[in-house]
């Protein structure tokens, strides 16, 4: 009897023992999950970041493009409008200007090609034509 009492005493404060381990796991267990749930929507905000960027990357260059195409089509028909002044320059100037992003600095360079190809210098000189749109190709390469 006194062995059953003593036994019953040690399987108490083992029982004792796992409940305050028991307490402090599930504790470490809720930290964990906090540290999980942050790490997550930290992860989440930086593929939306990455995403955001690559839009932007796809806009810019579009708008490139588009640049270019206007600028290879007055350039090649020797257009007298400055091309600037035109409804396609003009929205495209105003879409350009617009970049705010880590492209800013494509945009302000293809105003300046778009402000280039307006010279008439630039229209009457084919070779200058010719490296005025071999830059912007590799620009927007």
């Amino acid at each position: 009897m006194k062995t059953d009492a003593a036994e019953a005493a040690t399987l108490t404060e083992n029982m004792d023992d796992l409940k305050t381990a028991l307490a402090g796991t599930a504790g470490e267990v809720e930290r964990l999950g906090f540290l999980l749930t942050f790490m997550d929507n930290a992860h989440r905000d930086q593929l939306e970041a990455i995403d955001g960027l690559v839009q932007e990357a796809q806009d810019v260059r579009d708008a490139l493009m588009q640049a270019r195409a206007l600028i290879a089509a007055n350039l090649q028909s020797g257009a007298t409008t400055t091309f600037l002044q035109t409804s396609a320059g003009v929205n495209l100037s105003n879409k350009l200007t617009k970049t705010t992003s880590t492209f800013k600095g494509y945009a302000t360079l293809a105003l300046e090609f778009m402000e280039l190809a307006t010279n008439q210098d630039i229209v009457s000189d084919q070779d200058m034509v010719t490296e005025l749109l071999a830059a912007f190709d590799e620009l927007i390469n």
